[in-house]
């Protein structure tokens, strides 16, 4: 009998990304019983002590795996608790998500990042930096959304209040702004890096309209991305790991839970559904 697979998206990211949603459940087709679950149609939670789920106001039963591809660590601890393999599971998706926290363990490990202040709205009588300009992030922010540039206390105050949640971190801006390298990492191995860049913005993303075009890694590159992939406690099925380009040294920057993959499919003509789903049918013995 084949492993049902449950494809998780929230609505708004299956509107952004409904061409990829649809070809990880083709792809993942070939191995398993591959549906997609719009999260917002989900609900969980316990009855007579124990944990359920319904879809559409229905009960159902659990998959006996899910590929997640939004951002809602609670749902997958409830699945990993139901006996679900959560790709990624919920401590990447808990600690990749939080970009304080990501920077707090692998800073752990020596792995040097642009030098970062942690913040919290709850506990933050006045806002403003030393110096500026300087970066403002919501610590939960994704793909390049709640990144804010500051010239200035007025500016910095602004920043703070557009940030969804209480958390935030604050960067100097690293100079030349607007140029990046992502490095796609599937179970521990280098897929593929691409150098991301924008000629109008501070903020590189591919998905924001940057440029993209393949990236050399040298030795020691890939002794960095190793030495991330070590320093969190969990293992990363499929992420991109982040890294601002400092002249011609990389400064990690953040590691994406849901990663984006048109880089891979632009750039690369790689396949990246079909090789995900190829890796999670060869962990799963399928």
């Amino acid at each position: 009998m084949s492993l049902r697979c449950w494809v998780l998206y929230d609505s708004a990211q299956y509107a952004k990304n409904k061409w990829f949603a649809d070809r990880l459940v083709e792809a993942g087709s070939e191995y398993f019983e591959a549906v997609l679950i719009i999260t917002e149609r989900l609900r969980f939670g316990t009855e007579d002590g124990r944990i359920v789920f319904k879809y559409d106001g229905i009960n159902t039963m659990p998959p006996d795996i899910a590929i997640s591809r939004t951002i809602w660590p609670q749902l997958s601890v409830a699945l990993e608790l139901a006996g679900v393999r959560v790709y990624n599971n919920s401590e990447v998706s808990r600690i990749c998500n939080d970009k304080a926290l990501t920077y707090l363990y692998t800073a752990q490990h020596g792995i040097q990042s642009i030098d970062t202040k942690v913040f919290d709205k709850r506990f933050e009588s006045e806002c403003g930096a030393e110096r500026y300009p300087v970066i403002v992030k919501s610590s939960m922010g994704h793909g390049g959304s709640e990144v804010l540039l500051v010239n200035g206390d007025d500016e910095y105050r602004t920043a703070v209040e557009q940030i969804r949640g209480d958390g935030f971190v604050e960067q100097p801006l690293c100079e030349p702004a607007g140029r990046d390298v992502r490095v796609y990492v599937m179970g521990g191995k280098i897929l593929a890096a691409a150098l991301r860049s924008s000629d109008s913005s501070y903020k590189s993303n591919y998905s924001l309209g940057g440029h993209a075009t393949a990236y050399e890694l040298r030795d020691s590159d890939r002794e960095l991305v190793a030495k991330i992939i070590g320093a969190v406690p969990a293992e990363m099925d499929f992420v991109g790991i982040d890294f601002l380009l400092c002249g011609d040294r990389l400064l990690f920057n953040e590691i994406e839970d849901v990663v984006g993959t048109r880089m891979m499919y632009e750039v690369y003509n790689m396949d990246a559904a079909a090789l995900f789903t190829r890796y999670i049918a060869a962990k799963e013995g399928v």
